[in-house]
């Protein structure tokens, strides 16, 4: 049967496939547009090349040197623990000394760990200052701690424990708090006092001598008297004076004023200390 386009003597047209002009356009603006942005890309870092090396320098020297505080931060920190750690283990090992069982010298154990920490806090990220006032809080918080025993806690051996345990680390941060002796000499507290003591007997000093006797004759506490017989002893022991005469002397009247003590029995531990000492001086 004949097709209608054959019946009417017309011939078929062929469809064009491809796409009008019209609708070309927004194919090519996509191009463009996405030729564009790199251009202008490459044109704003060409115009201110400099200018974005010298950010990029800023920022990466800001980065450096934050990451350079949190590792010296973190630095100070390791050495701050190292040092309470040190401290902690000597305060630990004479926590088992009772008031009877006391030697009248200092354990070479704690000389070394004053030593040992001195060391640490020098070969430290901190500087000088920064070492000492680390020790010092310590010292302080120690001498804090000393006061704070004697008010809350009854006499006995638990109390006599703790008492050595602080003295052993404050013999253990002498070294390095020695140069701040005079402030915790002139303290208003016997921690202070006790503290001042304990560098005493670590680093005998023949100038602070008399002030060691007059503890002998003034302060009230055993304890404290007995710690001041010691450091006179390692003193003695040290032969850094110049004059036997007035180590004697002084020797002489801080017995004869602890033997003199009519509030209960004098402490046999100081006057053993007090006649080792006498013995000694040459």
């Amino acid at each position: 049967m004949p097709s209608e386009f054959a019946r009417s003597g017309r011939r078929p047209r062929l469809i064009d496939s491809a796409p009008a002009p019209s609708s070309a356009i927004p194919n090519i603006a996509s191009i463009l547009q996405a030729i564009a942005w790199p251009v202008v890309a490459a044109l704003f870092f060409l115009i201110f090349k400099s200018r974005i090396f010298a950010l990029l320098d800023v920022l990466t020297k800001k980065i450096e040197a934050a990451t350079r505080l949190k590792l010296w931060q973190l630095e100070i920190e390791t050495a701050e623990q190292n040092v309470k750690a040190a401290v902690e283990r000597v305060g630990r090992t004479a926590g088992s000394e009772t008031l009877e069982s006391r030697a009248p010298e200092v354990p070479e154990t704690q000389v070394k760990a004053a030593k040992e920490v001195n060391d640490m806090l020098l070969a430290s990220p901190l500087s000088g200052e920064r070492g000492v006032e680390l020790a010092l809080r310590q010292m302080h918080f120690l001498a804090d701690e000393y006061d704070d025993l004697r008010d809350r806690m009854p006499r006995g051996a638990s109390r006599t424990r703790a008492m050595n345990e602080i003295v052993a680390k404050m013999r253990a941060l002498s070294l390095a708090s020695r140069h701040e002796l005079r402030s915790f000499m002139s303290g208003s507290s016997a921690g202070d006092r006790l503290a001042a003591i304990c560098i005493l007997q670590v680093v005998p000093e023949f100038g602070f001598f008399r002030w060691l006797v007059e503890r002998l004759k003034t302060e009230d506490q055993p304890f404290i008297l007995f710690h001041s017989a010691v450091a006179i002893l390692s003193l003695v022991k040290t032969k850094t004076y110049n004059d036997p005469d007035v180590i004697r002397r002084g020797i002489n009247d801080a017995l004869q004023h602890v033997n003199s003590f009519k509030d209960g029995t004098p402490d046999k531990g100081t006057i053993a200390a007090l006649n080792q000492a006498l013995e000694m001086v040459r």
